[in-house]
C-alpha cells in the first residue's frame, strides 16, 4: 500500500483550512433585535419615583429585558413619548424624566424612532428639546431633527454594524396635535412623493439592508388596515427589505417573504406601557438574524425569533411596571406568585395563535438570556456617496481645522464621539461636498458561525 508523502498530505491540509478559514470570513453574522412602544403613563412615572431620594429609576424595570438585550448587536425602539421637561406626564401630551432614556441605555438599548403621533405633544419646542436631550445622552434617534439640515444628515441613519452597512427611516403618519409648518419640516411624516426621493438618495449609499420603522394603522386593531398594506407594498417596492410597524398598540401579523426577502411586521405591540387591556398588556421582541455573503454581495433575513414581552403592574401603590418574558423563572415566581397567572396565560395564548399564523417566525420559549454584559464601542463618521480620493480628503481636512484630527488617508472624515460633534463637522462640509452623509458605527464581539439557519442561500430576488 502506497502513501502520499507528507508535503503533499500538508499541502491537502493547508488548502482545506485556508477554505474553511475564507468561508468564515465570507460570511458575516448580526443580531437585530426591535421591540415594541415605550411608553409612560402616568402610573408608569408614579411607580419610578423613588421619594427619598427624589430621583426617578427605571433599572428594575428593565432588568430581564437587559439579558436579551445583551446577546444581540444592535437594539432599537419605539419611543412614544417626548422629553419636554416637568411636569412629567402620561396621556394625553406625554413627558417623561430622561433617566427613562439612561436606563434603556444601560439596559442596551442602541437607537430609538421618536416619529410618531405624540411626538408633537408640546409642539416644537417639545421636539427640539427632546433632541437635545438625546444628543446630551448620546442616544442615537431618527424620525425627528431638531432643524432641517440634521435632517439631510440623518435621513437615513447609517448605521455600520460589524460592517454590515445599514439604512434606517422612521415616519410617522401624522402627529395628534398639528404642527406649524416649520415644525413638521423636522418631523418625518408618511409622503409617497418626499419618500421616493429619499429612498433613491440610499440607494446610492449602497446600504447592504434598508429598515423602516413605521407609526402607522389602527389602534386597537389586530389586523392591518388598508393603508398599511398599501403602505407596505409602496416601501417594499422603493427597496426597503424590513418593515417594522407600531402605534396599534396590538400584536398584527408578520409576514415574512423569504424568496423575495421582504419581512413586513405590521404591529410589534407594547415594549413598556402602561395599557392593561387584553391584546395590549405586551408585545413581541423581534431578533432577526442578518447573514451577509461577501462572496455574492448579497445580505438578507436568515432567522426570525419571536421573544414575547409581557408588562407586569405590581398591586402596590403606586403601581410599578416591568417587562417579563413569561419563560423565564422569574416571570414564573413573580407574575404567578402574585395572582397574574390568568393574564399572563392569556397572553401568551394569543401570541402563540399570531405567532403561529406568521410562517417561518421561531417563538422562543427556552432562550438562555445573558448573563453579562457585552461590550460595544461605538462612534460616528462622515462618508461621501461619490467616490474621493486622498488628495481631496487631505484638501478639506487642510480647508476646515476641525477636521484635524480626522484620517486623510481614506475616504472616511472620523471617528467622532458625538453626534453633535459629527453634525458640527459635516455642516462645515455641505457646500463643498453636499454630498456627505452622517454613518453610526457599532463595534460588538462577533458572533461565531451560527447553527439552525435556514438557508444560507440569498433570497431569489437577488
Amino acid at each position: 500500500m502506497e502513501f502520499f508523502p507528507k508535503s503533499i498530505i500538508f499541502c491537502i491540509l493547508l488548502v482545506s483550512f485556508s477554505l474553511i478559514a475564507r468561508g468564515k470570513q465570507d460570511t458575516t453574522y448580526t443580531r437585530l433585535l426591535f421591540v415594541g412602544d415605550i411608553m409612560q403613563h402616568g402610573s408608569q412615572i408614579r411607580g419610578a419615583y423613588h421619594a427619598p431620594s427624589d430621583r426617578y429609576s427605571y433599572e428594575a424595570c428593565l432588568k430581564e429585558a437587559s439579558k436579551l438585550f445583551q446577546r444581540c448587536d444592535l437594539v432599537m425602539g419605539n419611543l412614544e413619548l417626548t422629553l419636554a421637561g416637568k411636569p412629567y406626564q402620561g396621556y394625553p401630551k406625554f413627558s417623561a424624566p430622561s433617566q427613562l432614556i439612561k436606563d434603556l441605555q444601560n439596559a442596551g438599548l442602541d437607537i430609538v424612532a421618536t416619529a410618531n403621533n405624540h411626538t408633537g405633544d408640546h409642539g416644537y419646542t417639545g421636539i427640539a428639546r427632546t433632541s437635545k436631550k438625546l444628543d446630551s445622552l448620546n442616544m442615537p434617534y431618527t424620525g425627528t431633527f431638531a432643524t432641517q439640515k440634521d435632517s439631510r444628515l440623518f435621513q437615513p441613519f447609517m448605521v455600520n454594524q460589524n460592517r454590515i452597512r445599514i439604512a434606517i427611516f422612521n415616519y410617522t403618519f401624522a402627529t395628534n396635535l398639528p404642527l406649524a409648518k416649520e415644525s413638521s419640516l423636522v418631523v418625518s411624516l408618511l409622503d409617497s412623493a418626499k419618500m421616493k426621493r429619499q429612498f433613491a438618495a440610499a440607494r446610492a449609499l449602497r446600504p447592504d439592508i434598508t429598515i423602516a420603522y413605521l407609526h402607522w394603522g389602527t389602534e386597537y386593531e389586530k389586523e392591518p388596515d388598508s393603508s398599511q398594506i398599501a403602505w407596505g407594498k409602496f416601501l417594499h417596492a422603493q427597496g426597503v427589505d424590513i418593515i417594522i410597524g407600531s402605534h396599534p398598540h396590538t400584536l398584527q401579523p408578520i409576514v415574512w417573504d423569504k424568496d423575495e426577502g421582504k419581512l413586513t411586521v405590521y404591529s410589534i405591540g407594547n415594549f413598556l406601557s402602561g395599557q392593561r387591556e387584553r391584546f395590549q398588556d405586551g408585545g413581541l421582541c423581534l431578533e432577526l438574524v442578518v447573514c451577509r455573503l461577501k462572496s455574492v454581495d448579497s445580505t438578507f433575513v436568515s432567522k426570525v425569533i419571536a421573544h414575547p414581552a409581557w408588562v407586569y403592574k405590581s398591586s402596590t401603590a403606586p403601581a410599578f411596571y416591568s417587562v417579563l418574558f413569561p419563560y423565564s423563572s422569574h416571570a414564573l415566581s413573580t407574575a404567578r406568585g402574585k395572582g397574574y397567572s390568568t393574564q399572563l396565560d392569556r397572553f401568551m395564548t394569543d401570541t402563540r395563535k399570531l405567532v403561529a399564523l406568521s410562517s417561518g417566525i421561531e417563538l422562543s420559549l427556552d432562550t438562555v438570556l445573558a448573563g453579562r454584559q457585552k461590550r460595544k464601542t461605538s462612534y460616528y463618521q462622515i462618508g461621501f456617496a461619490l467616490p474621493r480620493s486622498p488628495d481631496e480628503i487631505n484638501d478639506l481636512v487642510v480647508k476646515h481645522p476641525e477636521l484635524t484630527k480626522t484620517n486623510g488617508r481614506t475616504s472616511l472624515l472620523g471617528p467622532f464621539q458625538t453626534r453633535t460633534q459629527a453634525t458640527r463637522a459635516a455642516q462645515s462640509l455641505l457646500e463643498e461636498a453636499p454630498d456627505l452623509y452622517i454613518e453610526y458605527v457599532i463595534n460588538t464581539i462577533t458572533h461565531p458561525s451560527m447553527q439552525a439557519q435556514d438557508s444560507l442561500s440569498p433570497p431569489l430576488k437577488q
